[in-house]
């Protein structure tokens, strides 16, 4: 019989997801390695300032009972609309991070798995690509 780990990973790939889970301590390692790239000058000060700084790396203030980090990979298209304003078509690009419908459907994919075993998910404000 598969563990219960073993079953929310297929059927999240089942439906696209690929995914994986890992200790949430490995946060840590994530912002110093980040750290380490910004100290180093591969990443630009700009980009660190608008996106990477206001990752959140301490888990334990959010949800200090977290042991795993459930990590998900998800296509994230890039949505474009057309408006008309004062009579002139406009064309608009919706970022994908605004799109809140395929982090729902995850959601709510990991809830079916693990809320009848008594486990709780919380979005993580971590880093993303």
């Amino acid at each position: 019989m598969a563990t219960l780990q073993e079953k929310l990973l297929k059927d999240l790939e089942q439906e696209g997801y690929p995914a994986r889970i890992i200790y949430a301590t490995h946060l840590e390692d994530i912002e110093q390695e980040i750290a380490s790239l910004f100290d180093s000058g591969i990443v630009q000060r700009s980009l660190y300032q608008e996106v990477l700084d206001h990752w959140k790396y301490d888990y334990a203030s959010e949800c200090p009972e977290a042991k795993s980090l459930i990590i998900v990979a998800m296509p994230q298209p890039i949505i474009k609309m057309r408006l008309s304003w004062q009579g002139q078509p406009h064309e608009i690009i919706i970022p994908p991070t605004y799109n809140f419908k395929m982090d729902r459907l995850v959601i709510d994919l990991i809830n079916k798995v693990l809320e009848p075993e008594g486990y709780q998910i919380v979005r993580a404000a971590v880093p993303q690509k």
